[in-house]
């Protein structure tokens, strides 16, 4: 098991999907496609399960994904603590990541960074939305790669690079589906009152948007299931147990579903987030640069905000989309 391999084989558990998991590794699907068959040749089993077009790890899957986590968090922890003795007393800053974009992206513009920065050390922390956000406001982590609502940005400020919108699916059964298009169709939240909601764990940035969303709206959804990973939610909504909210990069045609959009629309804003009115100092800023500019999935709508088509100009990019 090399370190390589091992982010290949979590990439695919994390995006539940080939073309995903080599679009934010930036290698060629047929090249993943060909790992991971070596990979289950090798071990003689099975890594992934495939039904509707999403990837769910077997129970042997499931093992060598923690492993496969364990070889990386080594690795990192192992690079970090090197450059911790050779900088001791040098400038550093803490960043905070979400599980699954927030270190995709991070393990993505981190060696490009030690090549500008290599005397700076950059601590990492690992959690949900929430969480980050506290530790934010405590002094404990200096930037955060993630997500916020509209409402947020009162408390924190971002550093913007996309928008990303979040859509009602509901299965093909429902009475309500047929009023679905191709295009975006916007429904009302109480005609969908009559079926259980698969949830979001109530650390993410969704779940706290759905709370104040379905509060205004005086609806109280009846709860099936509840979980933190956007993978699994999109895997329990394909199987048509019940209704939910999925980001925008989720809402692929599948057969089993339909989508719908709420008015006025809810959205995530995608970048850096950082302690409202607080400097970054230069090696800050080519951080916040390089992960606005690494987010490489075209189902994202482009959304650089002031700040961050700043950062463009500062660090030498010469054109950007509005």
């Amino acid at each position: 098991m090399n370190v390589r391999g091992c982010e290949y084989i979590v990439a695919i558990a994390e995006e539940g999907n080939i073309s995903q998991a080599a679009r934010a590794l930036s290698i060629s699907q047929p090249t993943l496609s060909a790992y991971l068959s070596q990979t289950e040749a090798q071990l003689g089993y099975q890594l992934f399960t495939y039904a509707r077009r999403t990837m769910t790890p077997t129970k042997v899957g499931e093992i060598y994904i923690k492993y496969c986590r364990k070889i990386i968090e080594t690795r990192n922890r192992t690079y970090h603590m090197i450059s911790a003795f050779y900088n001791s007393g040098q400038e550093s800053f803490t960043v905070g990541v979400t599980p699954h974009r927030g270190a995709r992206l991070f393990a993505r513009v981190y060696p490009k960074f030690m090549k500008r920065y290599p005397e700076i050390m950059v601590h990492v922390k690992e959690g949900y939305i929430k969480n980050l956000r506290g530790q934010l406001v405590e002094g404990k982590i200096d930037l955060i790669i993630g997500s916020l609502g509209q409402a947020d940005m009162k408390d924190f400020h971002i550093i913007s690079d996309t928008k990303e919108a979040l859509r009602l699916c509901v299965p093909k059964f429902h009475p309500m589906a047929k009023m679905a298009s191709d295009g975006n169709t916007i429904a009302e939240i109480h005609e969908f009152q009559d079926i259980p909601f698969v949830m979001w764990g109530k650390e993410t940035i969704v779940a706290q948007i759905l709370e104040e969303f379905f509060r205004e709206n005086n609806v109280k959804p009846t709860g099936i299931y509840e979980s933190n990973n956007a993978s699994l939610i999109d895997s329990m909504l394909s199987s048509g147990i019940g209704a939910g909210f999925l980001p925008g990069s989720y809402c692929k045609p599948v057969s089993s579903r339909v989508y719908f959009d709420m008015w006025p629309p809810l959205s995530l804003y995608n970048g850096v987030t950082c302690r409202k009115g607080e400097a970054l100092t230069e090696a800050q800023r080519y951080f916040a640069y390089l992960i606005i500019m690494s987010e490489q999935d075209a189902s994202y709508t482009k959304h650089y905000n002031e700040e961050a088509k700043a950062l463009i100009d500062e660090f030498g990019e010469d054109a950007y989309e509005s």
